[in-house]
C-alpha cells in the first residue's frame, strides 16, 4: 500500500513539474513583452547540480517535455491501476478466506505429489514427470 502511495505521488509530482515547465514555454513563445532576442529561451529545465549551467539554455526540447510528462502521466496512472487491483484481490482473499473458514481438512482429503521416470513407447530415452494422486475419501 505505501509502496503505491509513493510512486503515484512521485510521479504526479514529476507530472505537474513537466506539465508547468510545458506550459512555460509555450506562454514565453507567446509573450514578447520581455523585449530581447533571447525572451523564447527563458529557463525551464536545467541541472541545478551543474556549476555552468546557463538558465537561458534547455535541458529538453518541447517533444522531450511533452513525452517526460506523458510518460510521467502514465505511471502515475498505472500505479492507480495497480493499487485499485491489488485492494481489489485483497478483498476477494479475505472474502474467499471467510468462506473456507469453516471448512473440514482432515487426514481424508490429501494430495500427494511423486516424482516418476517413465519409459515411453518408441524411445529408449526415460521420460521425468510427477505423478499427482487426491484423495476424497468420506470414511
Amino acid at each position: 500500500g505505501i509502496f503505491f502511495v509513493i510512486m503515484i505521488h512521485d510521479n504526479n509530482v514529476n507530472y505537474s513539474h513537466f506539465k508547468n515547465d510545458l506550459i512555460t514555454r509555450e506562454n514565453n513563445k507567446i509573450d514578447t513583452s520581455y523585449g530581447h532576442p533571447t525572451s523564447k529561451l527563458i529557463y525551464d529545465q536545467y541541472d541545478a547540480n551543474d556549476p555552468n549551467h546557463d538558465k537561458n539554455v534547455r535541458s529538453y526540447d518541447d517533444v522531450g517535455l511533452k513525452n517526460l510528462r506523458d510518460s510521467y502521466r502514465r505511471d502515475r496512472d498505472f500505479y492507480f491501476i495497480l493499487s485499485a487491483l491489488t485492494y481489489a484481490l485483497n478483498i476477494v482473499d479475505a472474502a474467499v478466506f471467510a468462506h473456507l473458514r469453516e471448512f473440514e481438512v482432515n487426514d481424508k482429503l490429501t494430495m500427494k505429489i511423486d516424482p516418476t521416470i517413465k519409459m515411453v513407447k518408441g524411445s529408449s530415452t526415460p521420460t521425468a514427470g510427477l505423478t499427482l494422486t487426491f484423495n476424497f475419501c468420506s470414511k
